[in-house]
């Protein structure tokens, strides 16, 4: 992701704690740790602000600069796009970008190397890949919940919610719904994942999801003739401390003697 917004070799490393402080920002309201994640925030922020800044007088109208810094300073010079959408943009791009792929490739890690027997099918049938792939945004959605403001007054399952209430909607909760799949607490690559909640839904679906997909199947096409000779260091699973996101804070793996 950095890359594709063109940020330097020598700033990764900025862009990772940058990218790891705005999901804490929103596992947090108060506190030091959450000072700490704001003042990240602000870096980042500033950052993309004097970025934008510096390219914008030198912007065409095509966006063939190589980067999506320049495709989107062309869409702002064509109109398509408004000054003030330019930094939140970039950030979306870069928070949700490399958190949400990240945290699919772990959890489905897990899942496979919990579960021999979709390994091995997986294995046997390599073209159900991208089926794996939506069996494991479903069962370990890389997102679990994210904030919503209700616009008007509704009631949902006897439950009062005023217009104006903030509200925190669980996705990952929705996509282990025993209403909507049927043991939704196996692992099942063979399922049908149609209606499955893990990159949201409507006007809110995430603008990454072709992206985040290709990535997690690229990633698999190379992992899955490794993952049979591979074990988990730790039994216990240590899991990022978040209720928004889901995935392994670390996942040390051993070949199997």
């Amino acid at each position: 992701i950095a890359e594709l917004l063109g940020v330097p070799a020598t700033q990764r490393e900025d862009f990772k704690r940058w990218s790891d402080c705005l999901v804490r920002v929103l596992n947090e309201r108060q506190g030091p740790a959450w000072e700490r994640a704001r003042t990240g925030v602000f870096e980042l922020v500033a950052y993309f602000r004097e970025c934008l800044d510096a390219r914008r007088p030198h912007a065409s109208d095509e966006g063939d600069g190589g980067d999506l810094i320049d495709v989107l300073l062309a869409a702002e010079r064509r109109g398509e796009l408004q000054a003030r959408e330019m930094v939140p943009y970039c950030t979306l791009l870069l928070g949700a970008g490399n958190e949400t792929t990240t945290n699919l490739i772990g959890g489905m890690t897990i899942a496979l190397l919990d579960n021999p027997d979709q390994l091995a099918l997986l294995q046997e049938r390599p073209e159900l890949l991208p089926q794996a792939v939506e069996e494991a945004l479903r069962f370990c959605s890389p997102v679990q919940a994210l904030y919503r403001r209700a616009t008007r007054d509704l009631e949902i399952q006897d439950v009062h919610i005023a217009a104006g209430q903030d509200l925190a909607l669980c996705y990952g909760s929705a996509n282990r719904d025993p209403r909507k799949f049927e043991e939704p607490d196996r692992f099942d690559i063979l399922r049908d994942t149609a209606g499955h909640l893990g990159f949201g839904y409507g006007i809110h679906h995430c603008l990454g999801a072709h992206l985040a997909r290709r990535e997690a199947r690229a990633v698999f096409k190379q992992l899955l003739p490794l993952l049979p000779k591979l074990t988990r260091v730790d039994e216990q699973v240590h899991w990022a401390p978040s209720w928004v996101v889901r995935g392994p804070d670390r996942l040390p793996l051993q070949r199997v003697a």
